[in-house]
């Protein structure tokens, strides 16, 4: 599913077995490189995939994601993915015993479609879904993988070790506060807000800091009940910003709604 060619390849990081979780290389005289998920059948059980492999790439002049899940099952992979999400056009199975397998996929790729290429003769066995994008979190929709925090910080990491800082500061992939901390290389004493939405279920501590001080809920955990998604109209600086949470705090739940930047993981 995955070939790269390049120089310089090499492993970052790995599991404690010794498979590398992230992947570094120079193609076509840029950096590029992988980072992955390793699942498996038993603890991917809950989300129905089994891996998931993050590509960073210099394509066309552009920073580009393209992601390759392995889901459980066909079945897994047509219910669990949101294809039509920011405006791509659904999916199409591609049957792995054809030659032009791949072909149709780029085919497919290159008009907003999501393959999912299966083995029709062991509809039980993983089937792989690929798609391409230049916001990571356009994929993360479609594809279900943003709630999946062990890929999310092995993806922030590839992204900080490939991705000039130039770059980085240009398209605020980052916020102010987290680029203050890549200048001093010093991530370890202020809490930050997730880079993905939190959902339902989800164990946060309430971080007002300075902007509420006086507030009786900062400082206080809880857990995540209720979410609303307002409107993103590309006039807040993260895309996050668009989301309010319900939290239940001790039992109670406050009247006031918290915003995604008022939060921060547990």
């Amino acid at each position: 599913m995955v070939q790269l060619e390049g120089e310089n390849i090499e492993v970052e990081a790995e599991t404690d077995s010794g498979w590398p979780t992230i992947i570094t290389l120079e193609s076509d005289g840029h950096p590029a490189g992988i980072a992955v998920d390793y699942l498996g059948m038993w603890h991917g059980r809950n989300v129905g995939m089994e891996e998931v492999d993050l590509l960073l790439i210099y394509e066309n002049g552009e920073w580009r994601w393209r992601a390759i899940v392995a889901f459980s099952t066909e079945q897994d992979a047509i219910e669990r993915g949101q294809y039509e999400a920011d405006g791509y056009n659904g999916y199409k199975l591609v049957p792995w015993n054809t030659d032009d397998r791949f072909d149709q996929m780029e085919e497919l790729l290159d008009e907003d479609i999501t393959p999912i290429v299966y083995d029709q003769d062991y509809p039980t066995n993983a089937a792989h879904v690929m798609q391409k994008a230049d916001s990571i979190h356009t994929l993360n929709r479609i594809l279900g993988i943003g709630q999946l925090k062990t890929l999310t910080k092995r993806r922030k990491q590839l992204f900080t070790k490939i991705v000039p800082r130039s770059v980085r500061w240009e398209n605020k992939e980052n916020s102010l506060q987290e680029l203050a901390r890549d200048v001093v290389d010093n991530r370890r004493d202020t809490p930050q807000p997730a880079d993905e939405p939190y959902q339902e279920g989800d164990d946060v501590q309430v971080n007002l800091g300075s902007a509420d001080p006086n507030n009786p809920y900062d400082g206080e955990t809880g857990k995540v009940i209720n979410v609303l998604q307002e409107g993103f109209d590309g006039e807040a600086e993260h895309e996050v910003d668009a989301y309010s949470y319900k939290i239940e705090i001790a039992g109670e739940v406050p009247i006031t709604w918290f915003r995604h930047r008022e939060l921060v993981p547990t």
